[in-house]
Formats: structure tokens, C-alpha cells, sequence
């Protein structure tokens, strides 16, 4: 008995030696002394490296790793590994490296089981992580007010934590794979709105001019994009001069047509905003977005309202909440200028950080990240809904999409049916990463909106067309938003949020324009549109239905609505002031052929008259009524009908 109780005890004693705390000292490795000499050259590479401050931490790691593969039995050492873990997408295995130190040593750091704290909740072990951070706060923190609070911060999260994570959503995230994603940061994911192309910023080793900052030692942000493909996404590929420079270039918004890209440079100012245009072939020189949005601050994220006229962008301006605020700004003139910023108020800003601002293109549902509302850890991603001009609470999106690290630059896609965003997790391939999420169950808000895509091709030869396009409020008569398509490929995408009554004009110089009307109701569901047009050359013969003519019911008087697309009119005819048109005037068959063929005339009368009001020569103008004798489709459904009742434009002559 007294034999096996002996060697009980000296297993137990061998592992008590063997728990010590080791340090690095010559006399513990006498029996290994070229080994602990270039374990020392690294951990004094290290700690060098770390005493520099976190922007160093993960220039340390190496080195510190490289002395811990000698002597696994070091407090400090074990410390400073867990620390500058924290820095790296290893951030979750920080906490076997701060429990295996205060084995070591209790007494290694004042704050060592709040260390171990955010440990176990980086790692949603939220029970773990509340019971060691009231640890801490009876050993520490309420000898210091701020310590404490910042305590108490956390103990909240964690509860709210376990709270979210007892209904998680019901989502499936998934990694965008090695294809997309780098061993080094890639992150801001920049969806078009036909989602056939995606933008984000990446600090892989290819980055242009191949150089590294001086302050974390990572390459230089460059912006790159892909293409969808029939299998997904195609390989990424560097947008190139003049987005990308020698320095830091970040995509961090795109318009709705996908053809303005809002680039942030961290070596101009303090961090400013610049806009960078395609013309279907090339990205123009980025242009700042002037003095009113960049200011001597930091401007770090921004989006476009659908209709372009608005900017929501983040800065840590004074005259906010916090540290960063979401600001908003509009058009103030008709060069495009941006007015004096607005901040979004505090129901949407709080006295910590917001960032990551994404604006769908429904117009009234915000994303973004932020630090002060109720979060898990770090930033989370929340949205918002407006409503009449005011922002709902901002509602968290929850577990799984939320983690106890940072979960920024979040996108719906327009259908709402997925999301990108970039995200620290354990299955990722180096730092942030981009994700994908699949929304099994949508609970946030349904979009309400129409996408409006399709090609825009020469009548004749069938090839693509450059042309403009503007989206006009019929009943304000006021253009909200004017876009252009692919040069190259012809195609366009407009997104009409719900609630308005639009008219949209297609045109390009040299070709009559093509005009439609999309009345939509504020419970208008979320459709896509596909609209092929085919322009007609200005010569005679051609014509083109004014879909935007509106005339009061059995009457030749002019709705107000007719306004936008009859002065459009007038700027065709003042652009070729030699050209001569019928105008043509149409019914359905309701009624007695004598009337409508009265009627018609009266209505052709009547769009001659605006154009005379406004200076058009009468003999350049030739109204006709045609009564009911021509119809373009049938008029046995109202659809039919409705069709039929309308003005033409034909070119008589050029």
C-alpha cells in the first residue's frame, strides 16, 4: 500500500513540476544550451516586435511562436502569444494560451481572467465567459470605474449573447472558398444589383507596386472584382490604375448601375472619399467627393441612395454621438455637388463606433455595423427601416450571423433572398473573409421594389447602344435619378423603390427616345422587370408610342403627369430644329367611331398646343387623330384597351 501510494504521489508531484512556471534562463537548459540560445534570439525578436504596441502584434507572432516551441512552460510567453492572437483570425485559440498563463502564474497579469473572459466569449462559451468576468470584477476592475464599466459592458453582451444564440436565425453562411478568398484581409463585398458582380478590397500579396504598411507590416489594400458565372464566381481580378495606386485604395460603395464606385484612399486627408466612374470599357481617375463629405476627419465607408441623389457615408466628424457616426448628404445642385452633411440621429447613432453603411436599393431599409447598440461582441450587424421620414429602432440581425468578433460591411441582395458580408471566423482562410448567407426564413423587411434591367441596342443593326437613362416622379414631375448603361454590352439596371409613380426615358443622341411608366404602390412586392429597347434612328418613317401622355378619362385635357415627357419632347424638337413629326392620336374601340375619331383629334390638338406654348414652329407639327382604326393590340381586355389609348410621334421628316 505505502508503495502504490508513493507512486500516486510522485506522478502527481512530476506533473506539479511539470505545470511550473519555466522561465527563459540559462540555468533551467543547461542540457540544451544551442537550442535555448536561438530560442532566445527569438523571443527577444518578439518581444521587440511586441513591445512596439498591438500594431506590431502580428509581426511578433512568429517569432513568439518559434520560443514557445522551445519552452511551452512560460507565463509572459503564453500571454504574449494569446495576445497577439488576438490580432489574427486565430483570434478564438487566444484562450487556451491565456488559461495555460494563469496555470503558470496567477499573479502573470492584473486583468488575466478578463483576458480569459473574452477568450471563452469569442468562443460563444457565454456561461464561461460571464462567470470569469465577475471574477475579474472582484479581483480588479471595481478598483477602477472605467475597468468596471467596461466589465459590466461585456458581462451584458454575453447575456444578450446567450440570448440570441437560444433562437438562432434561420441562415446558412458560407464561406466564399480559396478562390475568392486569401490568406491575407479581403473584405467590403460590393453586390450589383443584378448580382452578376461582386467588388471588395483585398490585401493579398498581388496588391499593386507589392508593398506593405509600416504600421501592421500587411500589404496594401487594393480593389479587386469577379464575375458570376454559371457555377458561381469566376476568379478575382485586379480593377487596375487608376482605382488601384501604389497606396491604399478600398472599394466601399457602388451605385445602383453598377457603374460608380465610391473609393476611400487612407493617405489623402485623414482618410477621404473619392468617386470613380465606368464607361462600359475603363474606371475614370477617382475624384474626390469634395469639401462638404471629406473633411480634416476620417471618412471611411459610404453608399449611394438608389436614386443616386443621396450619400450615407460614416465619419468621425465632431457634432456627432460617438466615435464614428452615419451621416447623410444630398445633391445640392445641378453639377452634382454635395450639400452640408446630416447625421442619421441617435435611434440610428450611439457614443461608440457605427460603420459599414449599406443602403438596399428598396431605399428605405438600412444595414450597418455597429459597436453601441446591443451586441454580442464587437460589431454587429443591425438594420433599420425608413418610414416617413423617420429611422425605426435598429433591430440586430442575430446568431449565426453575429459573432463575438467584428461582422462588418454587410449586403443584402436585391431580391433580399442573400447576403455578403466580411467576417472573422475559425473556418476562414486567413484573416477576414468574405461570406455569403442563404436567408431561409426572411424576417427583416421584404423588399418592395422593381428591378428595371435589359439591353439597350440600334433598332437597325441590333448592336448595343450608349445611352442614357432618367427615372422621373410623375406626380412631382421631378427627375430623381439619371443613370447610364454599358457602353459595351448595352445592358442597364434601375432599381424603383416602391411608392411613386415613375416615368423612364431611354435615349441617345442621334435616336428618338423610348419612354415607359411604372406606377407603383407602396405594397408594390419585390419583381424584375426585364425591358429590351430598341432605339430608332431620328429619320422619316420611324416612330415611337409617348407611353407618358396621360389625359384626363374621355377628355383632351392634359394631365399634369404629361408634363416631364412633353417637355422632353420639346428638347427633341429644339435639338433638331429642322424636324418635322406627325402626332398622332389613338383610342380603344369604347364609344362610336365619330367620337373617338373627334376625340383623338382633339388630344393630337392638344400636345400641338404645348408644343407651341413653348416657342416649336406650327408648320413642324402635323396632329392627327386615328380614332380607333389603328390599334396596336387587341381591344378585347382593359390591358388591351389601355394600350390602344395613345400618342405617337412619327418623323415625317429630318
Amino acid at each position: 500500500m505505502k508503495k502504490l501510494l508513493f507512486s500516486i504521489l510522485g506522478v502527481f508531484l512530476l506533473g506539479f513540476v511539470q505545470a511550473q512556471n519555466i522561465p527563459f534562463e540559462k540555468e533551467f537548459f543547461r542540457d540544451r544550451e544551442p537550442e535555448f540560445k536561438e530560442a532566445m534570439q527569438y523571443l527577444t525578436k518578439g518581444r521587440q516586435l511586441f513591445d512596439e504596441g498591438e500594431s506590431a502584434f502580428r509581426l511578433a507572432l512568429p517569432y513568439l511562436e518559434r520560443a514557445y516551441s522551445f519552452n511551452k512552460n512560460n507565463a509572459e510567453l503564453n500571454l504574449e502569444i494569446g495576445y497577439c492572437l488576438l490580432k489574427t483570425s486565430r483570434q478564438y485559440d487566444a484562450l487556451r494560451f491565456f488559461n495555460d498563463a494563469k496555470n503558470l502564474d496567477r499573479n502573470v497579469d492584473p486583468r488575466i481572467d478578463y483576458l480569459i473572459a473574452f477568450g471563452e466569449q469569442l468562443n460563444s462559451n457565454w456561461d464561461n465567459a460571464i462567470y470569469n468576468y465577475k471574477d475579474h470584477l472582484l479581483r480588479q476592475a471595481c478598483k477602477d470605474p472605467s475597468e468596471k464599466a467596461k466589465t459590466l459592458q461585456r458581462i451584458k453582451e454575453c447575456e444578450y449573447g446567450k440570448l440570441l444564440s437560444a433562437k438562432p436565425a434561420d441562415v446558412e453562411i458560407l464561406n466564399l472558398g480559396g478562390k475568392i478568398n486569401s490568406v491575407n484581409g479581403d473584405y467590403i463585398p460590393l453586390l450589383s444589383a443584378d448580382g452578376k458582380k461582386l467588388f471588395f478590397t483585398s490585401r493579398r500579396a498581388e496588391t499593386t507596386g507589392g508593398e506593405t504598411d509600416d504600421y501592421d507590416g500587411e500589404y496594401l489594400e487594393d480593389v479587386y472584382y469577379c464575375n458570376k458565372e454559371t457555377n458561381g464566381w469566376g476568379s478575382p481580378q485586379n480593377i487596375g490604375a487608376p482605382v488601384n495606386s501604389k497606396f491604399h485604395d478600398a472599394a466601399v460603395g457602388l451605385s445602383v448601375d453598377g457603374h460608380q464606385l465610391i473609393i476611400f484612399r487612407g493617405y489623402i486627408g485623414n482618410g477621404d472619399l473619392f468617386i470613380s466612374r465606368n464607361n462600359g470599357f475603363n474606371w475614370s481617375e477617382p475624384e474626390s467627393l469634395g469639401k462638404e463629405i471629406n473633411s480634416g476627419s476620417h471618412e471611411s465607408t459610404a453608399c449611394f441612395s438608389p436614386d443616386g441623389n443621396t450619400l450615407y457615408f460614416v465619419s468621425d466628424r465632431a457634432g456627432g454621438f460617438g466615435g464614428r457616426d452615419i451621416w447623410k448628404s444630398t445633391r445640392a445642385n445641378e453639377k452634382g455637388e454635395w450639400g452640408k452633411p446630416v447625421n442619421l440621429g441617435n435611434t440610428i447613432n450611439t457614443i461608440e463606433d457605427e460603420e459599414g453603411v449599406f443602403m438596399h436599393p428598396d431605399g428605405r431599409t438600412l444595414y450597418f455595423s455597429s459597436k453601441g447598440h446591443d451586441v454580442i461582441g464587437g460589431f454587429d450587424v443591425f438594420y433599420a427601416v425608413l418610414d416617413q421620414g423617420k429611422w425605426s429602432a435598429p433591430v440586430n440581425m442575430g446568431v449565426p450571423v453575429n459573432t463575438p468578433g467584428d461582422d462588418v460591411y454587410f449586403e443584402v441582395s436585391t431580391d433580399g433572398r442573400e447576403a455578403y458580408y466580411s467576417s472573422y471566423r475559425k473556418e476562414g482562410f486567413g484573416e477576414k473573409d468574405l461570406y455569403r448567407i442563404e436567408f431561409k426564413e426572411r424576417k427583416e423587411p421584404v423588399s418592395k421594389m422593381v428591378l428595371l434591367q435589359g439591353k439597350v441596342t440600334n433598332a437597325e443593326t441590333g448592336m448595343p447602344l450608349p445611352a442614357d437613362i432618367e427615372v422621373v416622379d410623375l406626380n412631382l414631375n421631378q427627375q430623381i435619378g439619371k443613370y447610364s448603361n454599358d457602353a459595351q454590352t448595352g445592358s442597364y439596371v434601375i432599381s424603383l423603390p416602391a411608392g411613386k409613380n415613375y416615368g423612364t426615358v431611354i435615349y441617345s443622341n442621334g435616336y428618338l427616345f423610348e419612354s415607359e411608366n411604372y406606377d407603383l404602390s407602396d405594397s408594390t412586392a419585390y419583381k424584375e422587370v426585364e425591358r429590351n429597347v430598341k432605339l430608332k434612328a431620328i429619320k422619316a418613317g420611324n416612330e415611337i408610342t409617348l407611353q407618358n401622355i396621360f389625359f384626363e378619362t374621355a377628355s383632351f385635357n392634359l394631365k399634369q403627369t404629361s408634363v416631364n415627357e412633353l417637355n422632353r419632347l420639346v428638347e427633341l424638337m429644339k435639338q433638331y430644329p429642322t424636324l418635322k413629326i406627325e402626332i398622332a392620336g389613338h383610342t380603344d374601340n369604347v364609344g362610336s367611331d365619330a367620337y373617338n375619331l373627334e376625340l383623338s383629334q382633339k388630344r393630337a390638338n392638344a400636345v400641338k398646343d404645348f408644343l407651341l406654348d413653348k416657342a416649336i414652329e406650327s408648320e413642324r407639327l402635323v396632329p392627327i387623330g386615328y380614332g380607333m382604326n389603328k390599334p396596336k393590340v387587341s381591344n378585347d381586355t382593359a390591358e388591351g384597351r389601355q394600350k390602344n389609348r395613345r400618342i405617337e410621334l412619327v418623323v415625317i421628316s429630318k
